[in-house]
């Protein structure tokens, strides 16, 4: 169920104004992390996590 969250900031969110493609640092994708976590994972499965 998709919630329409009202507003100008939900607005810019919605956008993509937080992100900053321009000033991306590194070169680890998303899947290099995951396959990382995971494997340092003693259980072989997902991490705790840590609030």
């Amino acid at each position: 169920m998709s919630v329409r969250t009202p507003g100008k900031a939900a607005a810019a969110y919605r956008a993509g104004a937080n992100l900053a493609p321009e000033r991306a640092v590194g070169h680890r994708t998303w899947e290099d992390f995951l396959a990382e976590t995971v494997n340092q994972c003693p259980s072989g499965g997902v991490p705790p996590v840590v609030a």
